[in-house]
């Protein structure tokens, strides 16, 4: 089920996204209603309710799992692999993540 919502948008924001959608050949709804929704998804750490913060900390790495990844020696290996497959990615691409 949809609801039909009637805003008025700042005219960068507006420009932002007829430019996307004339990219992507999306009509400007389709392009504001994903916005908002990756919005609505992203909601700061400080705003979430305290069993949700417990559980992202559960899902930090370890100090000696954080150690091995950020060995420089497997940056190396990955970007070897990934040029060897053809893929154009580089270390710095890889350290972005």
């Amino acid at each position: 089920m949809s609801e039909i919502v009637t805003l008025e948008l700042p005219d960068v924001l507006a420009q932002s996204a007829r430019s996307v959608a004339a990219q992507t050949q999306r009509r400007i709804e389709d392009v504001l209603v994903e916005w908002l929704d990756r919005a609505a998804t992203d909601i700061p750490v400080d705003a979430l309710p305290d069993d949700q913060v417990l559980a992202l900390v559960d899902l930090q790495l370890s100090a000696p799992q954080q150690t091995e990844l950020s060995d420089p020696a497997l940056f190396s290996r990955v970007e070897e692999r990934c040029q060897q497959a053809g893929l154009g990615i580089d270390g710095t691409q890889i350290r972005a993540f």
